[in-house]
């Protein structure tokens, strides 16, 4: 008896959910985009910082939290910076490092 749930292989025919998945997937790389979490965490480090680290992590949280909302990190980094901006900024260690992580400005 044939298995309900296997669909059958046609030669040369994907079946339509690879074809779906592989679209998603090369749409999603298109569009290197960060995450609020991933913005709020770059926020957090550029406090951390610019304080020189002598914030506790409960100072930094609510520092963070009064200061961030979801509206201003979405209009200032989700829309504006590279996922890949964004992780760098998160994992700077200095000022100078979190600048580095910066793209590099446009001639006028």
């Amino acid at each position: 008896m044939a298995d309900p749930c296997r669909t059958p292989a046609l030669p040369g025919v994907f079946p339509a959910r690879v074809v779906v998945v592989a679209v998603l997937l090369a749409l999603s790389a298109c569009s290197d985009r960060p995450t609020v979490a991933e913005c709020t965490e770059s926020f957090r480090n550029f406090v951390r910082l610019n304080t020189g680290s002598i914030l506790s992590e409960a100072e930094l949280d609510r520092m963070t939290r009064e200061a961030l909302t979801q509206e201003m990190a979405e209009e200032v980094c989700v829309n504006k910076k590279s996922g890949a901006q964004v992780r760098c900024e998160i994992a700077a260690e200095s000022l100078a490092a979190r600048r580095a992580c910066e793209p590099a400005a446009e001639p006028h």
